[in-house]
């Protein structure tokens, strides 16, 4: 019996539906932000934003002033046009105790990518490499 193809493996399946929410969310990033807190036992304590064609990550490093939704990341990263292709990484200089780091959704599609299709070429070759004889 011979390997099934590539369209019925679920690693292929998987994968294709993440880079298309990636693909998506970048997307929406270029037009308006978003974010994700996660609250501890008084006040937030971690943020997940992403606009202008990054996800950035936001976390406490001292005692806050004021929460994370009034948190100007502007101060942090600073003013630039928001464009397709930035630079892969920011870190955000500190700002009344809370720091930032960030990912362009490009890079971030591109390692998801990389790592896809070399899981699946490796799954690929041990599952023909099972099929064909060996040579003694």
């Amino acid at each position: 019996m011979s390997p099934p193809s590539l369209h019925r493996w679920k690693s292929f399946w998987f994968g294709a539906i993440v880079l298309v929410f990636l693909a998506w969310s970048w997307v929406h990033s270029m037009g308006q932000g978003g974010y994700v807190s996660i609250a501890g036992s008084s006040e937030e304590l971690l943020r997940i934003d992403q606009s202008g064609g990054y996800v950035a990550l936001v976390w406490e490093s001292a005692t806050p002033i004021y929460s994370l939704p009034e948190l100007p990341l502007e101060r942090m990263f600073g003013r630039e046009q928001s464009s397709w292709f930035p630079k892969a990484f920011k870190y955000g200089s500190p700002v009344d105790g809370w720091r930032a780091a960030a990912i362009a959704h490009w890079c971030l599609i591109l390692a998801v990518a990389i790592l896809w299709l070399g899981w699946l070429l490796f799954r690929w070759r041990r599952m023909h490499a099972a099929k064909a004889p060996h040579l003694a």
